[in-house]
């Protein structure tokens, strides 16, 4: 972890991670009689028609192109317009990089390539059969058997770009060097995804991305460990009217000489922190549609980009489990609700999402929750992995996880449960999506990145370049989708297994399991004019859109009140005076 400078350290890291692909690429460029072995070596790396490099340069190079026709002007210009619309940090660097690469894209695209084809000249794809654009029969198109260009490394601009993020590369392979988790519970799963900013090391931060408030409720003391979300009782060492525990509630009451949280939050309101651990799907990953579609990007589109990255792509502020933006429509979430029943439980949440955590990585990843079993409160806690152990990009149904080993996963983070969740605690398993829903509600539909393409002709390319995030589900094989889905109901079965023969077997918790509410989450939708397709991420196709993790709080809110309203504790009494008196109790 870092301390105060954590917030600019971890900015250049993202930034560094961007970069220092690009500047691969540039190094990778060499006249064809070079005997380097650099370039056979990189190459051996990119194999598979380039991977996310490949998508990236396509998706940038076609809303380059189209940005141009939309506004009627040169491709240099565009390429230079789009650049201020990046934050400063970013800006600087987009400048360089059109100064080096901008006169081969000018021409290429000035010959009618397509995307695909500019890429694979710029050498970012390097299988032509990995296409997403087909090929333009202008009279000005050249040959598909496109010569990756020479770019000598010794020019000026590019000697410069590599004095500037050497040295940055260096201190961040030398911070991940030091801060490898060796935690030996899964040799996959090396990293901790803790908050990068906590001066105390209580692993709550005042700073929002990073793993930082977005994901955990804020710290409103990033220099004392014993304040922070959650805790039960105050420390020895602090005053009884201090909001030690960060939920906006401190003072003393002048006529019973008692503290105010101790009046309004008393062992009677039953406080219950929120804590879920998944995958992209609970962290809410997200590529906002705007950011890859011509005709919506303006000078404020890429505002939020570098938090956007900070937080890796996901908006846990927004997630079903511990969203709390409530001012952004359709944000609803099972922390919201427990907040709003019982305004103690204000800003006891944490959200230990990690974007393709299958069951493997979440035996290491519950490591990072923060609970202390003897001081803080119950928890509500939430395992909810939906589809990753079916999931990956690989050609093969034998990747998806075994019934086997999901049951060991499951009960192994469960028994770790056992040692830090609190008496009263109470555990939770949602059960794995029937994702068939997304080839058929998506395959056939227009994708915004324009072009005409179809999900289907998105998802096709995908699994080409081997970066598809669900070849099983995203597959036009009929078959492959439904072998995909019967895993996916074997390993949910798991989980109402290990509740009926282990349930009893846990000391401070009970347990339950509800099956993922697909069809009742669809209906919900329908009732309210919201079509099917509407609930899916607009951009990847594959993940809960915002629409859709709204419903599923809603509905699993519902179904806790139905069937164990016992957990939620008490509708607390005083939650008007806790308005009155600390309004909206210091925020998030």
């Amino acid at each position: 972890k870092m301390g105060s400078g954590g917030k600019r350290s971890f900015f250049s890291i993202i930034t560094v991670l961007l970069l220092l692909y690009f500047i691969t690429i540039v190094i990778s460029f060499k006249p064809q009689n070079n005997n380097s072995n650099n370039h056979e070596k990189f190459n051996a790396k990119r194999a598979n028609g380039g991977g996310f490099g490949c998508v990236a340069c396509v998706l940038i190079i076609n809303l380059v192109q189209q940005y141009s026709e939309l506004h009627q002007s040169s491709t240099d210009k565009a390429m230079k317009e789009l650049c201020t619309f990046l934050p400063y940090n970013y800006e600087n660097y987009c400048d360089d990089f059109v100064d080096i690469f901008g006169g081969l894209i000018v021409d290429y695209l000035a010959h009618d390539y397509t995307p695909d084809q500019v890429c694979e000249g710029l050498n970012f794809c390097t299988d032509p059969t990995c296409v997403l654009f087909p090929p333009r029969t202008s009279p000005r198109s050249k040959s598909s058997n496109i010569v990756p260009p020479t770019i000598q490394i010794s020019s000026e601009k590019l000697q410069f770009l590599l004095s500037q993020i050497l040295p940055i590369s260096e201190s961040y392979l030398s911070h991940t060097t030091k801060h490898l988790n060796q935690r030996q519970i899964s040799q996959d799963a090396p990293w901790e995804y803790l908050p990068i900013s906590d001066n105390d090391n209580d692993r709550f931060s005042t700073f929002p991305t990073g793993r930082g408030s977005h994901w955990r409720g804020k710290d409103c003391d990033d220099s004392n460990p014993f304040i922070y979300p959650g805790l039960q009782s105050p420390h020895p060492s602090l005053n009884l009217s201090s909001d030690y525990n960060c939920n906006g509630i401190s003072g003393i009451n002048p006529i019973t000489k008692l503290s105010y949280k101790s009046t309004f939050c008393g062992p009677e309101t039953k406080p219950l922190g929120t804590i879920i651990l998944g995958a992209s799907a609970q962290a809410h990953f997200e590529i906002p549609p705007q950011w890859i579609t011509a005709k919506l990007v303006n000078s404020t589109t890429y505002k939020n980009l570098p938090s956007a990255l900070e937080d890796e792509l996901d908006w846990p502020q927004r997630s079903w489990g511990t969203g709390y933006q409530a001012n952004t429509s359709w944000v609803n979430s099972l922390y919201l609700y427990l907040r709003n029943r019982n305004h103690c439980n204000h800003r006891d949440f944490q959200n230990l999402g990690v974007n393709g955590a299958s069951s493997n990585l979440l035996v290491n990843n519950v490591l990072d929750i923060a609970r202390n079993q003897k001081t803080d409160n119950p928890a509500l806690f939430i395992y909810a992995t939906i589809g990753d152990d079916v999931c990956n990009p690989d050609h093969s149904l034998d990747r998806m996880t075994t019934v086997e080993q999901f049951k060991k996963n499951v009960l192994n983070v469960t028994r770790y449960l056992d040692t830090v969740l609190p008496n009263n605690s109470h555990v939770l398993y949602m059960g794995l999506v029937d994702g068939r829903i997304l080839w058929n509600q998506m395959a056939n539909r227009i994708h915004p990145i324009g072009g005409n393409r179809t999900y289907a002709e998105i998802y096709s390319w995908l699994s080409c370049l081997r970066v598809n995030p669900c070849w099983g589900w995203l597959n036009v094989n009929e078959t492959i989708r439904n072998e995909t889905s019967k895993r996916a109901e074997e390993l949910s079965n798991v989980f109402g297994e290990i509740v009926k023969e282990e349930g009893k077997n846990f000391k401070h918790f009970d347990m339950a399991y509800v099956p993922f509410p697909l069809k009742e989450v669809i209906e919900m939708g329908r009732k309210r004019g919201i079509k099917a397709e509407e609930l899916i991420e607009p951009v990847d196709g594959f993940h809960p859109s915002q629409i859709g993790n709204g419903l599923i709080a809603e509905y699993m809110w519902g179904w806790l009140e139905k069937n164990y309203e016992g957990w939620l504790g008490p509708v607390n009494k005083n939650n008007d005076l806790i308005r009155k008196m600390f309004g909206d109790q210091g925020g998030y």
